[in-house]
């Protein structure tokens, strides 16, 4: 994934740009912390992003959809919809009883946003326009969901936006991937998936955000700028939420949990996740802001890229390339380097330490933080630690899966 570059560097806009920023609030943030918060919590310093392009420009396929094939070309049609007066649309399935708003009623507008730094949240125009009026009730609008990096990383991967796929639901949000299709090339029409959600209002206002990521709602359009058509089955939870017995007990992967975690930390939440395209198990323990966030999954084949040994320290050693690593970081290494996964058998304090660094954000945590896998066998651990010495943090790896 190439973090919307192509995607922006090929969209124009009018001269009537306007800009509107919004971030989630602080104080009516939820204290619980998310089931995963990965890497960094630096601010983005009024990055200039064009998100939205007008309808006359082919649009192309954005960098954090997943392409899909099929016979036709397009997506396969969702099933039968009511609509309700006002262009809303109430669909026949568990979801009922909801009033969901697709965004057919909101004309788009050509405005030009700052990015969302990590924690923080932006609404496009026509978001806004809908909260407002259904602020206070039940009605869920269907969005999009963009997510951004930290000013350190180049790029939200694949697995990142899987990884948050998993933890929303958690949360108690209502996530999927939904269908859309656009232009690329010659007028091509090429459908894809993008990251989604059924929201109220009272939920985008207190969105429990990772402090890893920004985060960008908008109102999903296929190429030709048609409103997308939510399929509400996607939206229908696939992990089961587990206590820590549980989570423990599971045959496949509560071996690789860890049992004595850092003085303070308490146990928070467990999922499991079953489904054709995955299975795994996440856990999160909590400390005031600080957080350990474990999952455990087979690995699989696009894992192996990201695999490094100890003594090639250019693929892991965070302390080689200085922040913003945007710049640091060589294309060619930037995957392993964001992500690296070390053999159980060769893992070393000394690796776990390179690992780790510092950040003194206003009002969060401080101490060290730190992101990486560890492959045991064929299963992959991946962890993310914020507030946890690398000491502690290595002495749990030693024990695992024993």
């Amino acid at each position: 994934m190439k973090a919307y570059n192509e995607y922006m560097d090929n969209i124009s806009v009018s001269d009537t740009l306007h800009h509107r920023f919004v971030s989630c609030a602080a104080d009516i943030r939820p204290t619980r912390r998310p089931i995963i918060a990965r890497r960094y919590a630096t601010a983005f310093a009024c990055l200039a992003v064009i998100l939205l392009g007008v309808l006359t420009v082919p649009r192309l396929l954005p960098e954090n959809a997943i392409p899909i094939t099929g016979p036709a070309g397009q997506p396969e049609a969702t099933g039968p919809d009511v609509t309700e007066p006002g262009g809303s649309e109430k669909h026949n399935d568990s979801l009922s009883s909801a009033t969901i708003i697709d965004g057919s009623d909101y004309a788009q507008a050509d405005s030009s946003y700052a990015a969302p730094g990590p924690g923080g949240c932006l609404y496009f125009t026509e978001v806004g326009k809908a909260m407002e009026e259904y602020a206070g009730t039940d009605v869920r609008l269907f969005l999009a969901i963009d997510l951004f990096p930290a000013e350190d990383q180049t790029e939200v991967t694949e697995e990142e936006i899987q990884a948050e796929a998993e933890r929303l639901p958690t949360l108690g949000y209502r996530i999927g991937y939904s269908e859309a299709w656009t232009y690329r090339g010659q007028g091509e029409k090429v459908p894809y998936s993008f990251l989604s959600g059924l929201f109220t209002v009272e939920e985008l206002e207190s969105f429990k955000a990772s402090e890893d990521y920004g985060y960008a709602f908008r109102f999903a359009h296929n190429g030709d700028g048609s409103t997308v058509t939510p399929d509400i089955s996607v939206f229908e939870p696939q992990g089961n939420n587990l206590d820590l017995a549980a989570a423990y007990a599971d045959p496949d992967f509560g071996a690789y949990l860890p049992r004595d975690l850092p003085s303070g930390f308490a146990f928070d939440d467990a999922v499991r996740v079953i489904s054709q395209e995955q299975s795994s198990l996440s856990a999160l323990w909590v400390k005031g802001m600080g957080d350990i966030h474990w999952r455990v999954s087979a690995l699989k084949e696009a894992d192996k890229a990201r695999i490094t040994s100890v003594a090639d320290t250019q693929n892991y050693d965070l302390s080689l390339y200085p922040i913003p690593r945007a710049d640091s970081v060589p294309d060619e290494l930037r995957e392993i380097v964001n992500d690296p996964v070390f053999r159980s058998g060769e893992l070393t304090l000394a690796a776990v330490r390179a690992r780790a660094y510092e950040a003194s954000d206003a009002g969060d945590v401080s101490g060290p933080r730190m992101h990486f896998g560890v492959l045991y066998g064929d299963i992959l651990v991946e962890l993310s630690v914020k507030g946890a010495t690398p000491e502690a943090i290595f002495q749990i790896l030693q024990q695992l899966g024993k």
